[in-house]
Formats: C-alpha cells, sequence, structure tokens
C-alpha cells in the first residue's frame, strides 16, 4: 500500500494500514468478534477480580493493556503457569482453546 498521493493525508493513511492489518491478521472478521466475546466472557469470570474489569486494575495485577500483542507464547506461559506468588497458574481450569479466547480479548483492549 502506498500513501504518497497529493489526497491521502497521514492520518487517513494511518487509518488505511490500520484497516489492512486487521483484515490480513483476521481481527475484522466475525470469527474474531466470536472469539473475543466468549474471550471476554471467559476474563470477567475467572480474571476480572485482579486484573479488573477493563483490564486496567491498579496495585500489583499486570496491566493486560500495555501486554505486548505479539507475544502470545508469553501470555500461555503466564496463564497455565502463573508468575511467582502474584499470579496463579491456571493449568489445572483452563485449556488451550480458552487461553486463545483470552488472547483475542486482551488483544481487542477490551
Amino acid at each position: 500500500m502506498k500513501c504518497n498521493s497529493g489526497l491521502e493525508s497521514g492520518a487517513a493513511c494511518v487509518v488505511m494500514l490500520a484497516l489492512a492489518l486487521a483484515v490480513s491478521w483476521g481481527l475484522s472478521s466475525p470469527a474474531w468478534a466470536d472469539e473475543v466475546e466468549l474471550g471476554r466472557e471467559l476474563y470477567h469470570e475467572l480474571c476480572a477480580g485482579c486484573h479488573g474489569k477493563d483490564m486496567l486494575k491498579p496495585g500489583l495485577a499486570f496491566d493486560l493493556k500495555t501486554f505486548p500483542s505479539q507475544d502470545f507464547l508469553r501470555f500461555e506461559k503466564s496463564v497455565l503457569q502463573g508468575k511467582g506468588t502474584g499470579m496463579p497458574a491456571w493449568q489445572a481450569q483452563l485449556n488451550l482453546d480458552d487461553v486463545r479466547l483470552l488472547w483475542a480479548y486482551v488483544r481487542s483492549g477490551g
């Protein structure tokens, strides 16, 4: 995609690029929306108590809105294996599909 014509502003170019990336990553598909919704439900059931309903709970819990959006393996490990005494391991309660749904919700930004 080129954004060098006189008709496109910088902001319009950024929007076009964001939409192109969303489509290429599958973030705008109905399946993605379903995954985000299922992930939201799971998040509010299991995670919101510590991480807050909007992923922004102040205190010791990690601010999930700042989690690197391309680091699923780190997210998966943190959720399943826990992080020290601050984050419990969820491997007995969640499977990999559940973690992927949570990931979809976290990547969506809530």
